[in-house]
């Protein structure tokens, strides 16, 4: 039997979730922009102290980018735990929420009022 089968093995016996991989970082993705995913994808996602973010998709294009606000409770820091495709999930609970245009490359525009689309634009 092999080291990784061995691996699996003994985490199904103890329960354990086996972490996938951070994919390789996108040339079009910056620096500061952590890795949000598991089994089934992820985003890219980096947010200026001003919470103006930017998703990107794993392959590196962007998939929303706007100013956001923070909803929903939670505690601590506003650090990113994953993408909902429109609000940012934040540890601890809670989330950002879209506030204002956001872009949705390549073709759609949507203005949010605190998480809620009020107008679509196709470009």
């Amino acid at each position: 039997m092999t080291r990784a089968a061995l691996l699996a093995l003994a985490c199904t016996w103890a329960g354990c979730k086996l972490q996938p991989a951070v994919p390789d970082r996108p040339a079009t993705v910056p620096a500061e922009a952590v890795w949000r995913g598991g089994a089934e994808g992820g985003a890219w996602i980096h947010c200026e102290p001003a919470l103006r973010c930017t998703v990107w998709q794993e392959d590196g294009s962007v998939a929303q980018r706007g100013r956001f606000v923070r909803g929903g409770g939670g505690t601590g820091a506003a650090l990113p735990e994953g993408w909902s495709g429109d609000a940012i999930l934040l540890e601890g609970g809670g989330q950002l929420l879209p506030d204002g245009w956001h872009e949705f490359p390549p073709d759609l525009r949507v203005r949010y009022e605190h998480g809620e689309p009020v107008e679509k634009k196709a470009r």
